[in-house]
């Protein structure tokens, strides 16, 4: 990490762990999660908030954790697929496709609850027809001063080409704080207002080997 002449602190890839094998996913909590040092405006994260990424022969697995009690929907059903997380707590992937400007967002409630779109341009919905990805997996469990949830997802299943190179580029951020609404961005966004959707500024994915010592 490094801070530019704003003083914020600015991530320069988005790790991704790397196995030859399959896991529970209960098991990526084992693993060094990467902690957000500062929210949109460059204050610091109202509460302890992390991810991680792992990239399987048929799995993609993301991983998301906060140490604050979560606002959510608690009527929503495990791997259940529902529009509209964004507007409680929420952990969000974004993919972008690796020869276009297309990409795919993910969202994840502390609830377990996630949803997934395509988007052909900036915030535009993708003009062909969307396929809801199938086969996902999904662990969530909400206390009262933290949360944790996570997805497996087949590659098979994902809208975007996507090679998960040095050259891909994606993005992970949260809305936490229900409420008070802090946003959390790994990639600094150039824009003066909240907007995870510029992928223009997506940083480049940087693979690590996952050992066994690692979890």
């Amino acid at each position: 990490m490094t801070s530019n002449s704003d003083g914020y602190i600015q991530n320069i890839t988005i790790p991704i762990f790397e196995s030859h094998s399959s896991f529970e996913l209960e098991e990526l909590f084992k693993l060094q999660l990467n902690y957000f040092q500062t929210d949109w405006f460059g204050s610091a994260p109202l509460a302890k908030t992390g991810f991680v990424l792992v990239l399987t022969p048929q799995h993609l697995m993301f991983a998301a954790e906060c140490f604050e009690g979560p606002t959510c929907d608690r009527s929503y059903c495990l791997n259940e697929f529902r529009a509209g997380l964004w507007e409680r707590d929420v952990a969000e992937l974004f993919l972008k496709e690796d020869h276009s400007n297309r990409y795919q967002e993910f969202n994840l409630s502390p609830s377990g609850a996630w949803w997934s779109g395509l988007f052909d341009s900036h915030r535009k919905p993708s003009s062909s027809a969307f396929l809801e990805p199938t086969g996902v997996k999904v662990f969530a469990e909400a206390k009262k001063e933290h949360w944790r949830a996570a997805i497996s997802i087949p590659l098979s299943s994902l809208s975007v080409s996507f090679a998960f190179t040095s050259a891909s580029k994606a993005n992970v951020s949260f809305i936490i704080g229900g409420n008070k609404r802090q946003y959390l961005s790994w990639s600094k966004i150039n824009a003066k207002e909240p907007d995870f959707h510029r992928v223009s500024d997506f940083e480049k994915m940087r693979r690590l080997t996952l050992c066994k010592r690692d979890l």
